[in-house]
C-alpha cells in the first residue's frame, strides 16, 4: 500500500478492469502531444508517465485483495486506503495522486457511497473529480451534454464500436466471454482497440483526460499548501 500507492513516485490511475487499462493506455499514446503531463515524445517514441495499475499477475493486487477489479472491490478499497493510510505520516510523500477511474453510472453506486462515508462528500454525475482521503481521488467518466450516465467504452465513435469480429458485433454489456452473435470487452480491447490504434479516433477520450490532469494540477497545488 506504501509503495504502490502512498508513496507512488508517478500518478497511479486504478481503472475498473484490464480492459480499461487497454483504452486508456492507447488513447493517451494517440492524444500525447496535447497532454504532456500523462505522455511524452522522445526520439520518435512515446512514454507515458503515468502508471496504469495492471490487475493480471499482480502480487499486489492479490495481496490488497484487488482482483480482477469491479467498482465493488474498488468501493472496499477506498475504505481499506483510508485505515492502513491513517498511520502513515512519513514527510514528503502523497507527492503524487492515486486516481480511482470509474464508470459514471448505476454500477458506481458502490464507489460513490464509500466517497460518500469516508469523505464526506455526495458525488454527482457533473463531478469533474472528488478527494477521498489524502492523496487518493476519484475521477468518472464525464457524462455526454444532456446524458446522466457514462461508461469508458463511450468514449469511442461509432465506427469503431461497430467493427465486427468474425461475424460477431461488439456488446459492451459483455465483460467475459462472447457469445453466438456478439463479442465482449475482452475481445474489444485487444482485437479492436489494440490492433488498430493507429487508425482508431480516440478524440472522445479527451475529456477524462482533460480532467485527469486537472487533478493532477489540483494535487499539486494542494500538497504543496499542506506540507
Amino acid at each position: 500500500m506504501y509503495t504502490n500507492f502512498y508513496a507512488a513516485d508517478t500518478p497511479v490511475v486504478i481503472c475498473e478492469g484490464e480492459t480499461d487499462i487497454v483504452y486508456l493506455t492507447h488513447a493517451i499514446r494517440s492524444l500525447a502531444a496535447e497532454f504532456p503531463q500523462l505522455a511524452e515524445i522522445k526520439n520518435g517514441k512515446i512514454r507515458i508517465k503515468i502508471r496504469l495499475f495492471k490487475y493480471p499477475r499482480s502480487s499486489a493486487a492479490r495481496i490488497l485483495q484487488l482482483n480482477d477489479g469491479g467498482a465493488s472491490v474498488l468501493g472496499n478499497f477506498i475504505g481499506t486506503y483510508k485505515s492502513v493510510t491513517r498511520t502513515f505520516t512519513a514527510p514528503g510523500q502523497q507527492q503524487n495522486p492515486v486516481v480511482i477511474l470509474y464508470d459514471n453510472d448505476e454500477g458506481a453506486q458502490k464507489i460513490k457511497n464509500m466517497i460518500k462515508n469516508h469523505a464526506g462528500v455526495k458525488v454527482t454525475s457533473a463531478d469533474q473529480f472528488v478527494r477521498i482521503v489524502k492523496n487518493m481521488y476519484a475521477l468518472p467518466i464525464p457524462c455526454a451534454p444532456q446524458a446522466t450516465e457514462s461508461k469508458i467504452e463511450d468514449c469511442f465513435d461509432v465506427q469503431t464500436k461497430s467493427t465486427v469480429i468474425d461475424g460477431k458485433t461488439f456488446d459492451p454489456s459483455n465483460k467475459g466471454m462472447d457469445t453466438e452473435n456478439n463479442y465482449g470487452k475482452k475481445v474489444f480491447a485487444y482485437q479492436v482497440v489494440r490492433t488498430k490504434a493507429d487508425i482508431i479516433d480516440f478524440s472522445g477520450f479527451r475529456p477524462s483526460l482533460t480532467n485527469l490532469v486537472s487533478l493532477i494540477d489540483a494535487h499539486t497545488a494542494t500538497i504543496s499548501t499542506e506540507t
